[in-house]
């Protein structure tokens, strides 16, 4: 899981560079890519953030609800589960809400209210 975060990481900081001064005059051009400014990279991180967060999300709520399915009759297991998709729920709305004022003050520091 770590490994996949970094890659995706390096992946991001090398879309960032577009060109590059070189000690002595002169620039180094390198492939332009999506991300060409800090809000963009921002923007781009906090984009696979979310992506990962929701879906872990997601994952947790279904686990628990198999956990339910398959607790039978021990009341102990059925309990735990029900803890769990009460924590899934919160962190799927948690998700949802921190997206919507990720969101919300994004367009308010750029000034363009129009996608709001």
């Amino acid at each position: 899981m770590v490994n996949f975060i970094l890659n995706n990481l390096v992946y991001l900081v090398s879309k960032a560079h577009a060109q590059v001064s070189v000690p002595g005059g002169g620039t180094l051009n390198l492939p332009k890519g999506e991300f060409q400014t800090i809000k963009a990279l921002a923007t781009g991180i906090l984009g696979e953030i979310m992506l990962i967060g929701g879906s872990l999300a997601v994952v947790a709520f279904l686990y628990s609800g198999f956990m339910y399915l398959t607790a039978g009759d021990n009341a102990s297991q059925a309990e735990k589960a029900k803890k769990n998709i009460t924590w899934a729920i919160i962190g799927i709305v948690v998700f949802f809400l921190s997206h919507f004022i990720i969101t919300t003050i994004n367009q308010i520091i750029l000034g363009d209210m129009s996608n709001l």
